[in-house]
């Protein structure tokens, strides 16, 4: 078989997904969903911390009347 035989079944193949050339659980999370929310909402609080520590707006007293 050539060379270019041999890319062009692999290809194939890696579009019908019969012989893929990367394994895809390499890039599935290992980590419990949990886990991951939790990390996910650390991040986003860690984010408004970071933003309501950079404005430095002062707000000005509502009127009592």
């Amino acid at each position: 078989m050539t060379k270019r035989m041999r890319n062009f079944v692999r290809g194939v193949g890696s579009i019908l997904d019969i012989a893929p050339k990367s394994r895809a659980y390499k890039h599935a999370y290992t980590n419990k969903d949990s886990d991951r929310l939790q990390d996910d909402l650390e991040r986003v609080g860690r984010d408004m911390c970071n933003v309501i520590g950079r404005t430095d707006v002062k707000r000005k007293p509502r009127n009592a009347a």
